[in-house]
C-alpha cells in the first residue's frame, strides 16, 4: 500500500526522496522539504511502514483513505500559499463573509491525503479528457495558484488547465469528504446549480468554514481537472450538469442534445472584460462531476 501511495500523486517527490538516502533532512529542489521520513519509500510492509511514520497499528482504513501530518517547513510552504491566494481587502465583505474581522489564515498544521478510489477515479478522468482533447488545444486559464513552487512536484498539467485550488467546510464534514471525496450530490444548490464549488482564493473558501471549539478551520487544497471549461456569466441556480461546448445550457439532470459537455464552469467576475458578470468579488470553478476533484491535502488554520 505504502508503495502505491508514492507511486501515484507523488511520484516527483518520493523519486527525489528515494534518492537522497537514509537519515537526509535537506530540503528538495525545487526547494521543498521532505514529505515525510526518507525510510518510507522502500517501505513495503503496512505495518511496518505505519511504525516508521509513527502511527498505531491499526490506524490505516482503505475506506478512509490515508492522512500523513507533514512537518513545520510543510507548514512555512503553505502559509505562503495561504498568504499569496489570500485577498484581505475582501475579507468580511459580501454575503457569505459578512461579520468577519480577522485579516490573516494562520496554518496550523497540514496532512497530505491518499485514498486508493478517489485517486483511481480522479487520474481515469483526467485520462479521458486527454484522450478526448488529444488532436485539439484546450484554452488555458490562470489561477491565484498558479506559481506556487510546491505544486512543481505534483506534476500538474496545465495542458488540460489542471489546478489546485481550495474547498473550506466544517470540521464536522472533513472525514465523510476524506472518505468519499467531494460529492455534488449531497452539496446544497448554489448560485451556480448544485455542484463541487472550488476557489482559487483561500479567503473565499474561508467564508464556508466553521471555527471548531479550539478556534480551529478546516479547507481542503484540491487537485482539479478544470479541462475545456464553459465560462458563466449569469446566475443558473438549476444547473446539475456542465453545459455542453455547444454552449446549451442544461437545466434539471437530463441533458438537452447530446453533445460533449464541458468538463467544468468557471463563473466569472465583474471587470473591464466581463462587466455583464454577476459575480462581484471573487471567481468560482465548479465542477458537476465529483471524479474532476481530488482533495490532495488537509490544511487546519486559525483566523487572526
Amino acid at each position: 500500500l505504502m508503495a502505491d501511495f508514492f507511486a501515484s500523486p507523488y511520484t516527483a517527490v518520493a523519486a527525489t526522496v528515494s534518492s537522497l538516502g537514509p537519515g537526509t533532512t535537506r530540503s528538495l529542489t525545487p526547494p521543498l522539504p521532505l514529505l515525510m521520513h526518507t525510510e518510507v519509500a522502500a517501505v513495503d510492509n503496512e505495518n511496518e511502514a505505519l511504525r516508521v511514520l509513527g502511527f498505531p497499528q491499526g490506524v490505516l482504513s482503505k475506506k478512509a483513505g490515508l492522512q500523513i501530518p507533514l512537518n513545520e517547513e510543510w507548514v512555512a510552504v503553505f502559509q505562503q500559499l495561504m498568504d499569496k491566494t489570500n485577498k484581505i481587502k475582501e475579507l468580511g465583505r459580501g454575503r457569505d463573509g459578512s461579520g468577519m474581522s480577522h485579516s490573516t489564515l494562520a496554518v496550523q498544521s497540514v496532512s497530505v491525503l491518499h485514498n486508493d478510489r478517489l485517486w483511481n477515479e480522479y487520474t481515469c478522468k483526467r485520462n479521458n479528457v486527454l484522450t478526448e482533447y488529444a488532436d485539439q488545444t484546450i484554452a488555458q486559464i490562470s489561477a491565484t495558484t498558479d506559481g506556487w513552487e510546491a505544486a512543481a512536484a505534483f506534476s500538474l498539467n496545465p495542458a488540460i488547465n489542471e489546478k489546485f485550488l481550495f474547498h473550506g467546510c466544517a470540521g464536522d464534514f472533513v472525514s465523510a469528504k476524506i472518505a468519499g471525496g467531494l460529492q455534488t450530490q449531497v452539496s446544497r444548490a448554489g448560485l451556480f446549480g448544485k455542484g463541487v464549488y472550488l476557489a482559487e482564493c483561500c479567503s473565499k473558501s474561508d467564508e464556508y468554514t466553521t471555527p471548531d471549539s479550539d478556534g480551529v478551520c478546516y479547507m481542503f487544497v484540491v487537485r482539479a481537472c478544470v479541462g475545456n471549461f464553459y465560462r458563466q456569466l449569469k446566475q443558473s441556480t438549476d444547473q446539475l450538469i456542465a453545459p455542453c461546448t455547444h454552449m446549451h445550457l442544461h437545466k434539471g439532470a437530463n441533458p438537452a442534445c447530446d453533445h460533449p459537455k464541458h468538463h467544468s464552469m468557471l463563473a466569472e467576475v465583474r471587470s473591464k472584460e466581463f462587466p455583464n458578470a454577476f459575480l462581484q468579488r471573487y471567481r468560482e470553478f465548479i465542477f458537476y462531476e465529483n471524479a474532476f476533484t481530488y482533495p490532495q491535502f488537509l490544511v487546519k488554520y486559525k483566523r487572526t
